[in-house]
C-alpha cells in the first residue's frame, strides 16, 4: 500500500514507487496485525528472508509483482484469538513440519526460508 511507504495514492499513480526495507517492515507489521491480531512491538527485530518477482500472478493482469517474505521476531507475546473467518490456527515449532505439506507451495517455501 503507498501509505506504507509514507506515500499518497495520488504519489504513487504519478509513479513514485521506490521500495524501501522500511516500507517492506511497516507493511510486514501492518498484515501481521490484519491477519492475526498481534501488534508488532516497536523495535522488534525484522528481517527480509526472500524475495521473489513471479512471472505471472493470478492476482495480477499485464503486471509484475514483488512479493517478500519477512521473519518478524515477536519474542514471547501471547497468541491472541486468531481473527473469526480465517480458518487459521497457531502451531508449534513442533508441529510445523507436520502442517508444512498442506500449504500452498509458495507459502511453505516463504515458511521455510524464514526457519532456516
Amino acid at each position: 500500500m503507498p501509505a506504507d511507504e509514507g506515500r499518497t495514492p495520488a504519489r504513487w499513480r504519478a509513479g513514485d514507487r521506490t521500495v524501501t526495507e522500511a516500507g517492506i517492515f511497516t507493511t510486514a507489521a501492518r498484515k501481521v496485525r490484519e491477519e492475526t491480531g498481534l501488534l508488532v512491538p516497536a523495535g522488534a527485530r525484522m528481517r527480509i528472508v526472500r524475495a521473489i518477482r513471479p512471472i505471472s500472478s493470478p492476482h495480477t493482469l499485464n503486471a509484475w509483482t514483488c512479493t517478500y517474505t519477512v521473519h518478524v521476531d515477536l519474542g514471547r507475546a501471547e497468541r491472541p484469538a486468531l481473527p473469526a473467518g480465517t480458518h487459521g490456527r497457531w502451531v508449534d515449532d513442533g508441529e510445523l513440519r507436520d502442517v508444512l505439506p498442506l500449504l500452498w507451495p509458495d507459502h511453505r517455501r516463504g515458511l521455510l526460508a524464514t526457519i532456516g
